[in-house]
């Protein structure tokens, strides 16, 4: 099963903070999916990764 992070756990694994990652979800940079509150699967957070180094 794939791990699912939340908005706070994909900030410290991105290194920026919360805002910023809100901010990129608005954008469209970074899918997230509503499970209670926003969250973000680990296949999506290695994929902006991906592109951020790209």
């Amino acid at each position: 099963m794939e791990q699912i992070y939340t908005i706070k756990e994909a900030a410290q694994i991105l290194r920026v903070n919360t805002n910023y990652i809100y901010r990129e979800i608005g954008e469209g940079k970074i899918k997230a999916i509503k499970i209670g509150s926003l969250k973000i699967l680990e296949s999506e957070l290695l994929r902006y990764i991906d592109t951020k180094s790209s």
